[in-house]
């Protein structure tokens, strides 16, 4: 697993814990000294089936972790991507700021032919969507048995 910060930056990160500043050095989303007393804000396992990216998420899905899952987002169109799972069984928080991105991240990789479909919300999480509108737009699935099939064509 990554910790999705690191993934994007490859940069050592700034942790606050209680109060204090520590240095963690971090190397693409490896934690050599990593302190098992304080858990990465968001992981992410990344797996590729034929033109399907399936992305694993665990944690916090709030406005500090999700600029690295947006580079994977990206990148998927560069690698024959056609379709992103985000699996959201795992996602403990989300944010209205997390919801916005999820929008624009849609918007933006239907005009590249690529669809984003979210699985397995916990049923906290599939609040916040329904009442951010966002399950209007995005295919959201109980299992993860549908999405792993050919999406539904996009629309014009």
């Amino acid at each position: 697993m990554h910790d999705i910060n690191s993934v994007c930056t490859g940069f050592p990160l700034l942790l606050s814990m209680n109060g204090s500043s520590r240095h963690k050095r971090i190397h693409y989303g490896l934690h050599p000294f990593h302190n098992p007393e304080v858990p990465p804000m968001l992981q992410v396992r990344e797996q590729q089936q034929h033109q399907t990216k399936i992305l694993a998420l665990t944690g916090q899905f709030d406005r500090r972790t999700t600029p690295g899952l947006q580079v994977l987002i990206l990148a998927a169109q560069n690698t024959g991507c056609h379709h992103i799972v985000l699996d959201f069984s795992g996602v403990t928080e989300i944010d209205s700021t997390s919801l916005s991105k999820l929008f624009l991240w849609c918007h933006n990789m239907r005009s590249v032919l690529v669809q984003i479909s979210i699985v397995k919300p916990p049923t906290h999480i599939q609040n916040h969507l329904d009442w951010a509108h966002l399950s209007e737009i995005v295919p959201i699935y109980e299992s993860k048995l549908r999405p792993w099939s050919t999406p539904d064509p996009l629309p014009n």
